[in-house]
């Protein structure tokens, strides 16, 4: 990734002429993370990338092509197909299970908002300081009233 076309032209005419895509990626990129590995991504999925930006590299198709100049609110990019690995495609049962899960899920979270609508929950702090709900201690595993009850006795 480069900040200005001009430059993202010259690295293409370089990489037309046999330049080395790792060496320019570690010389030219503005992306310290990408220009430290030579550009490498590593795997990319669709939806993980800007639109742009995977639309070009999901159009390459052969190893070691290279992608035109592709602009994105980042700047200008250049992309090489390393290697491609097919996705693995989900059984029917996985799938059932996927959407069985997200229905249930929504049906969950559309109860849960009807049912904080109608709930009336208020909080009385005055009793709930009265209340002793048998807490043990870290240190001696005894509960709070009764290391209450031990240390009131004379």
């Amino acid at each position: 990734m480069v900040k200005r076309k001009s430059e993202a032209k010259n690295v293409l005419n370089e990489l037309r002429d046999g330049a080395n895509f790792e060496k320019l990626a570690r010389k030219y990129s503005i992306d310290s993370m990408t220009a430290s590995r030579g550009g490498d991504l590593g795997y990319i999925s669709r939806g993980e990338m800007i639109p742009a930006f995977e639309e070009a590299a999901f159009a390459l198709e052969n190893k070691n092509d290279i992608s035109g100049i592709i602009e994105t609110q980042f700047g200008y990019h250049l992309i090489k197909l390393t290697s491609k690995k097919q996705q693995r495609k989900k059984t029917e049962e996985e799938i059932n299970y996927e959407i069985r899960t997200t229905i249930q899920n929504e049906k969950l979270d559309r109860l849960m908002e009807k049912y904080k609508k109608e709930s009336m929950v208020s909080v009385n702090y005055d009793l709930l300081d009265k209340v002793s709900i048998g807490i043990e201690s870290e240190s001696k595993g005894e509960t709070k009233d009764e290391e209450k009850a031990k240390s009131e006795k004379p």
